[in-house]
């Protein structure tokens, strides 16, 4: 069964991402505490709303994730 808890504070993720600014071949490091799954959907999200042919990349590197814009 799972346990109903009251009094947790929520957390918004209200973090921004560098997107707007980034040229083709920067990058930034995803935060450990940032799920991967969720820069990849901004950036995807991103990329259709403010111009169709930007794109971005997520690979695993020795320190973590890293988002690349790649077009």
């Amino acid at each position: 069964m799972i346990k109903i808890e009251k009094g947790i504070p929520f957390k918004e993720d209200k973090e921004e991402l560098p997107l707007k600014m980034m040229k083709v071949g920067d990058s930034f490091l995803i935060p450990k505490e940032m799920i991967i799954t969720t820069v990849r959907i901004k950036a995807i999200q991103f990329a259709k709303r403010q111009t169709p042919e930007q794109k971005f990349s997520i690979k695993k590197v020795d320190n973590g994730h890293r988002c690349w814009r790649i077009k």
